[in-house]
């Protein structure tokens, strides 16, 4: 029991769940920023992608599960936020970035706000 303690955790639904690696960590950290970069660009190019979730994020690996870089697809919901007036152009980047962090959430397996198991493949609740 002690040695699943030390390589296991609970997480918020209460199941037990691999503690991850140090470099599992890593890992999933430079995937971390590299999808908030990918997201920072569409926000400084003017645009509000409108469906962050896990299934509209691709990601690229080297050889040894590094991150090389990630990107967004599926655009169909996408905004350009000139075209919105301030207030509304506020709420889709918000809506973006609590996109970003329900896909985080998934990326690191724990949930702040339990609503991990609420969540389809797709991220749509």
């Amino acid at each position: 029991e002690e040695e699943e303690r030390r390589h296991h955790r609970r997480d918020a639904g209460d199941r037990t769940v691999p503690r991850p690696t140090r470099d599992g960590i890593r890992s999933r950290l430079g995937t971390a920023a590299a999808i908030a970069k990918t997201l920072a660009e569409h926000h400084g190019a003017g645009v509000s992608h409108g469906a962050v979730r896990v299934a509209n994020v691709l990601v690229t690996f080297d050889g040894r599960d590094r991150c090389r870089g990630a990107n967004l697809i599926d655009l169909a919901g996408s905004v350009a936020l000139g075209d919105l007036g301030r207030e509304r152009a506020e709420r889709a980047v918000r809506k973006d970035l609590e996109g970003l962090g329900r896909v985080l959430r998934r990326l690191f397996g724990s949930s702040c706000s339990g609503d991990d198991d609420e969540d389809d493949e797709d991220g749509r609740g």
